[in-house]
């Protein structure tokens, strides 16, 4: 029924666990295969289908030392599967060669068996007898670590197998010895990358596609390497397996810029922004400026800044230049969009909740449409006006902000609908909602 191209067939060895399944701590036996199943015509399945996968001492013949069944799900062709998952990987088994058999199904076992002998013992060539220049004795004593969390500081001489669905941030030693190592793996579903300390560089000519110095080093479920430090604050590759994400050290990075508050004299600004680093690196002091028609305002240098008269007509922009704790430090400078244009607090006009409020007058009254309409046009020079929600207009009453400024305090109207043909509304002189048909009056107050 099934035919299979070996267009993605790999063990990606975990850690070195690949080849020290004798190991102390809680190394899991197992190995990750990936596979692409097709059809008998070459179609690529998408299914879950039953697999049974057992190892030999032979490419043809002979009994199974190991067998394991598993249930996959298939997508476009491609699985993985982590064998030794329900049936345990005896260490005794990588004392020799040995051959993977693939059944899916009823079907017969495919041919040829997958041979083992160059892959899960060695990630070099030619190095049968040790893993990036370890023993296999040697390897059996080295400590494991289980990393679930965000974030791992590494020790020298360990191995790390990483099994958190969401990154997690393996930081090299600071100090460590010439001739240190440091193995790192993504187990299960796990996501990794390697973030250097200060000073220090890795060297990762050696693997394909590689850099000269890389500053983070990334991979994921399978993936797997060994760094050995030799001095000079410079660590390089042993080995690895899979496909490794290598990043270049690169500046942070600065984005969303934006300013909250109202462009009021007296009211305080507030510029906010997300910053990045490709190379994991903590942010260090990054610095701002704030801006009045595009020039700088002398010793507004903080993330607040309070609007003053001289304010008063100008566009207010928020500037970021991201500064990162570790080299490369500083990055593009980045602004924000400018502020409506500043104006002083017309009399009557207050500020409550993030909102400057037009005064309610006690001379005209507005059916729905008439009072929305208002608000859509320019009040004081100004527009982007509009009606205040109900949970606005109650809050403005708590706040007893309006109090003394000479409104009309009576019934308001507000943007919320109710059913069709009506919105609520509020009293500003008790706090009262009220619902009221849009071809009813009522009192206006726009916020901006």
């Amino acid at each position: 029924m099934y035919g299979r191209y070996l267009l993605l067939a790999r063990f990606a060895l975990l850690v070195l666990a690949f080849i020290a399944l004798h190991a102390q701590a809680a190394v899991p036996n197992t190995l990750n295969y990936q596979g692409q199943l097709n059809t008998a015509i070459g179609v690529p399945v998408n299914a879950t289908v039953s697999i049974t996968f057992k190892l030999y001492a032979a490419a043809t013949g002979g009994s199974a030392l190991w067998s394991e069944a598993q249930n996959i799900a298939v997508v476009n062709g491609q699985y993985s599967a982590m064998l030794g998952q329900t049936v345990p990987l005896p260490s005794t088994l990588f004392d020799a060669p040995l051959y993977l058999g693939i059944a899916v199904a009823s079907d017969a076992e495919m041919t040829p068996r997958v041979a083992l002998s160059s892959t899960p013992y060695a990630l070099k060539a030619n190095d049968t007898q040790t893993v990036g220049g370890f023993t296999v004795a040697q390897l059996r004593t080295i400590p494991w670590v289980d990393v679930t969390g965000s974030s791992q500081q590494a020790v020298s001489n360990t191995g790390y197998l990483v099994d958190n669905p969401v990154l997690s941030t393996i930081l090299l030693p600071a100090a460590p010895a010439i001739g240190d190592f440091v193995a790192v793996t993504g187990a299960g579903v796990g996501v990794w990358t390697i973030v250097k300390s200060v000073g220090q560089s890795v060297i990762t000519m050696n693997i394909s596609g590689g850099i000269a110095l890389s500053e983070t080093i990334s991979g994921g479920q399978g993936d797997a390497i060994t760094l050995q430090y030799i001095g000079n604050n410079k660590y390089t590759v042993l080995n690895y397996a899979g496909n490794l994400n290598l990043v270049a050290a690169a500046a942070p990075t600065a984005s969303a810029v934006s300013i909250s508050g109202v462009s009021v004299v007296g009211q305080t600004l507030t510029g906010s922004y997300t910053y990045a680093d490709p190379n994991y690196h903590p942010e260090g002091v990054s610095t701002f400026r704030w801006l009045r028609n595009g020039y700088a305002i002398a010793g507004a240098t903080s993330t607040r800044y309070q609007l003053v008269a001289a304010d008063v007509g100008a566009a207010i922009r928020f500037e970021v230049t991201p500064i990162s704790s570790m080299a490369p430090l500083i990055g593009m400078a980045v602004l924000s969009n400018a502020t409506s244009t500043v104006m002083a607090l017309p009399a009557g006009y207050v500020i409550q909740g993030g909102l400057m409020w037009m005064p309610v007058s006690s001379t005209t009254y507005y059916n729905w449409t008439q009072a929305s309409a208002l608000c859509a046009g320019t009040i004081n020079g100004q527009t982007g006006w509009r009606l205040p929600t109900q949970t606005e207009l109650s809050a403005l009453y708590t706040s007893g902000a309006m109090n003394g400024q000479g409104w009309t305090l009576s019934n308001t109207w507000s943007s919320a609908p109710i059913g069709s043909g009506s919105h609520y509304g509020v009293y500003l002189n008790n706090g009262i909602v009220y619902l009221n048909s849009d071809t009813g009056n009522g009192y206006v107050s726009c916020v901006h």
